[in-house]
């Protein structure tokens, strides 16, 4: 794409840094307790978040729960993500601010049908970009903690 568009050097470098980034992300998390994560992109319809997130939260660390790399996903149940089992639900609604999306979730025991899954701790918590992480009783250490970009060391991001 960088040769097509006269920017192949900067492509490459680009390339290099995100890759070297994603290196420094999986040698964070590697060794570590891997949480089960359930990712969700919109609320209403309950949509889980496909294509590219399920291998974002491998790469952090985690276990895809709700969608395989690559799927297009469908309109799912909060019964199909309590059945899923979740250490940790990223609510990640395309385009809202954090404080958006914990406005509209209300809480987590606010979400429909969530009080077995992540609801039943009344734990969330909102990172510096769009997600919110919804922690279950008993989830893993590290697991649900901070939000998108908050880094793997503190559990966000996955």
């Amino acid at each position: 794409m960088g040769e097509l568009l006269g920017v192949r050097e900067r492509a490459e470098r680009r390339r290099a840094e995100l890759r070297a980034r994603l290196d420094r992300v999986r040698a964070a998390v590697a060794g570590r307790d891997r949480p089960r994560v359930g990712a969700i992109e919109w609320l209403d319809p309950l949509w889980p978040a496909g294509h590219w997130v399920p291998e974002q939260i491998t790469a952090a660390g985690g276990i895809p729960l709700l969608a395989a790399p690559g799927e297009h996903t469908k309109p799912a149940t909060w019964e199909a993500v309590r059945a899923a089992r979740p250490d940790a639900v990223l609510v990640l609604p395309c385009g809202f601010a954090p404080e958006r999306t914990l406005r509209e979730a209300a809480s987590p025991t606010g979400l429909p049908g969530v009080g077995g899954a992540a609801g039943r701790a009344g734990r969330a918590g909102a990172g510096p970009r769009r997600a919110v992480v919804l922690q279950p009783a008993g989830a893993p250490r590290g697991a649900g903690r901070g939000g998108a970009g908050a880094g793997p060391a503190r559990g966000g991001g996955r």
